[in-house]
């Protein structure tokens, strides 16, 4: 069976929803999609406006002819292995909804570790922080704390003009554009002054092992917010000088890494004279962020 060329005939071809759900999910399934039937069912929600509840109570209803070509569309861009959140145009993050699309990665859950440490930290919600984001790209780290601590305010810097536009969409939609900046920088070389809370989710994949992700991320996602060199430690290298220049003498950093880099990011800390003082887990009990200050 060809389910490329296939598909908008089968969907025709069926009697109610349901048979559209099932068939669109062997159709994905066809492209290696493990969660086929989940990611159906929210194409299929995209596609028609119906709500999961309206999908089972109303699985006899048969779609009409605009409805099965949007969802034949729809399904064609996973077919190819686009991620979902792309398609669709917006992915949840800090319980906010943020546009997302090719310019900027998708955010992860594990990236709300970042925020959840920054919390524990500084229980003071009323503070007046400022705040530095070194690699916005989509913004969910910077306006989820601007969204946390009201009377904070915020620098987003990427070297990336498409993903600087992305975060000002987001700071707009969400309703923090009043108090939020964004700059295209090459890290924090076009900036100057200092700020009490630095952020950042730097690339720290390492360039030989791109190629082997999943096609989600190594077809779709922009490299540059990927790639971390040889050794996926460049970017830190990069970083920790900035972090010493621009963070207050008070003030705290607060940066991912990847999975097993915390001795080697310790290290690269103590050449670039701040002090790491400890680290986070995230859900999956892997060492996610790291909490750095001046020495």
């Amino acid at each position: 069976m060809n389910y490329k060329q296939s598909l908008k005939s089968a969907l025709n071809q069926a009697d109610n929803i349901d048979a559209v759900l099932h068939k669109t999910a062997k159709y994905l399934s066809g492209a290696g999609i493990e969660t086929s039937f989940l990611e159906a069912k929210i194409l299929l929600k995209e596609a028609t406006g119906l709500k999961s509840s309206e999908i089972i109570c109303e699985s006899e209803v048969r779609l009409t002819s605009n409805e099965v070509q949007k969802l034949v569309n729809l399904s064609r861009r996973r077919y190819s292995r686009e991620p979902i959140f792309y398609i669709l145009g917006s992915r949840e993050f800090w319980s906010l909804d943020f546009n997302v699309d090719e310019r900027v990665l998708s955010p992860r859950p594990d990236s709300e570790t970042l925020i959840q440490t920054v919390r524990e930290i500084l229980l003071d919600q009323n503070n007046t922080m400022s705040i530095l984001d070194l690699g916005v790209g989509s913004g969910c780290l910077l306006i989820s704390l601007l969204k946390e601590y009201k009377y904070s305010s915020g620098l987003g810097v990427d070297v990336s003009f498409p993903a600087i536009q992305v975060a000002r969409e987001n700071a707009h939609k969400l309703g923090v554009n009043n108090r939020s900046l964004f700059v295209v920088s090459n890290w924090a070389s076009a900036l100057n002054g200092q700020f009490d809370l630095i952020i950042c989710n730097p690339p720290y994949i390492s360039s030989k092992k791109i190629k082997n992700l999943a096609p989600e991320i190594s077809k779709f996602e922009p490299k540059v917010a990927l790639d971390g060199g040889t050794d996926g430690l460049d970017c830190y290298r990069s970083i920790f000088p900035n972090i010493r220049s621009f963070l207050k003498p008070q003030g705290t950093a607060i940066i991912e890494l990847g999975e097993g880099q915390e001795e080697a990011i310790r290290d690269i800390a103590h050449k670039s004279g701040i002090r790491i003082k400890g680290f986070r887990a995230d859900i999956a009990g892997i060492l996610r962020v790291a909490i750095l200050c001046h020495l």
